[in-house]
């Protein structure tokens, strides 16, 4: 099976000194001008703001649509593992404590060669499942480096608008400002898991169809 990982998840730079400066800078001008203010909606903000707002979500939004796109061919080959490991799991429910199980056209065989048949088609979903982890694990492994990459560029932007807002109270202290910035936040990972929701396990579904025909058995 391939090795997968995400593209573009470069380290975020920590906040220099003139890169500081510069953002301080801004935030005493934009405190002389009044700024920030409360939109209809209650938040504080302004120009400086919301730019930094729509790179932070762009950056994420681009990490997500990256992993979308790099764990699509696993994505897939996931799904079908899954749907036929629940199909191999609910015709074969009954070999686990009967490896002597005969389906249609096997009455006339020797017991040996109905459960050498049996016991390889348990094989089979062992080693279907074995793949189906694999391929999991390494999505999860893609998803996680992103969602890594993702906290480093949140941090990075709140540390930004933090020196801002800082800059903005000691220009205009009788502002009403709060004593921080809002907490920002991104949708982008739950578009991406809203479109690839990995709820149950394959076994698990296997074993709530049986239970479900069971009652209504």
């Amino acid at each position: 099976m391939k090795s997968y990982c995400s593209r573009n998840q470069k380290k975020a730079k920590q906040i220099g000194f003139i890169e500081a400066k510069i953002i301080h800078r801004k935030g005493l001008h934009d405190g002389e001008l009044g700024l920030p203010r409360q939109d209809e909606s209650g938040e504080w903000t302004s120009p400086y703001m919301k730019r930094e707002l729509s790179a932070f979500r762009e950056h994420t939004n681009r990490m997500w649509l990256q992993v979308e796109v790099d764990t699509a061919e696993l994505q897939i080959q996931a799904e079908k593992l899954r749907q036929k490991i629940i199909r191999l799991k609910d015709n074969h429910r009954n070999i686990p404590g009967n490896l002597d199980v005969r389906y249609t056209g096997e009455e006339k065989l020797d017991s040996w060669i109905v459960q050498g048949r049996r016991s390889k088609e348990l094989s089979e979903i062992d080693h279907l499942e074995d793949n189906y982890q694999e391929a999991v694990q390494q999505i999860l492994g893609v998803e996680n480096a992103a969602r890594l990459f993702c906290l480093q560029i949140e941090e990075h932007t709140f540390g930004r608008l933090s020196i801002y807002w800082d800059g903005c109270l000691e220009s205009n202290p009788s502002a009403n400002l709060p004593p921080v910035p809002t907490i920002i936040h991104s949708d982008a990972e739950t578009v991406y898991t809203n479109r690839y929701r990995r709820s149950l396990l394959p076994t698990s579904i296997a074993e709530k169809n049986m239970e479900e025909e069971e009652k209504h058995g």
